[in-house]
């Protein structure tokens, strides 16, 4: 079980978020230091595949493991969400991440959802609003979650809700991922945290 906040950040100057890292609950750091490193490292570049309503992301063969950021740990993975995903694979003793990939080509039903769902202001500050354009037939749920991929928040909201607002200023600054789940579609959104 990871810890609900990150062990570590890297930010700049200006205090924003460049990076973050998430231990489960035994590990611990009390120091980090961030230096360049004087080698470039072999990362993996993947391939990949566009279908009707799905994408196969490939990485190279050969290696004797593979971890997904879905979890999976087979060589290719079939994706039905747009997003962005990387694999690791082993490098000496440790693991090297692949040069991440972003999937926005994968059309379903998700269309119907984009006209009628609005969420604004991106970036945002305090607070994320979520407004429906549209009378939804059935009530709609929606999932935050952070670049680590950790839901932060999930919530129901009913069907005569037009407008709702999410209260962002206890989340770190940074990239989330909005997952909003209606009886019509999906529809997943980059939201950046101020």
């Amino acid at each position: 079980m990871n810890r609900p906040e990150p062990t570590f950040s890297l930010v700049n100057r200006a205090g924003e978020v460049l990076a973050s890292l998430n231990f489960e609950d035994e590990y611990m750091t009390y120091r980090l230091q961030a230096a360049e490193l004087p080698f470039a490292l072999p990362r993996p570049y993947l391939e990949h595949t566009v279908g009707a309503e799905s994408v196969e992301i490939r990485a190279p063969e050969g290696y004797e493991e593979y971890i997904w950021s879905t979890g999976e740990t087979t060589p290719a993975i079939t994706v039905t969400e747009n997003g962005t995903y990387q694999v690791w694979v082993p490098h000496g003793i440790g693991m090297v991440g692949s040069y991440p990939v972003e999937i926005s080509d994968i059309v379903s039903n998700q269309e119907l959802v984009e006209g009628n769902i609005q969420v604004f202001p991106n970036p945002a500050t305090d607070q994320l609003i979520i407004r429906i354009d549209a009378n939804l037939e059935q009530a709609l749920s929606f999932e935050l979650y952070n670049a680590a991929g950790q839901m932060v928040l999930n919530r129901l909201i009913p069907n005569s809700t037009v407008t709702h607002v999410i209260n962002t200023s206890d989340f770190a600054a940074g990239l989330y991922w909005l997952k909003i789940r209606t009886g019509d579609g999906m529809l997943t959104k980059k939201v950046l945290l101020q």
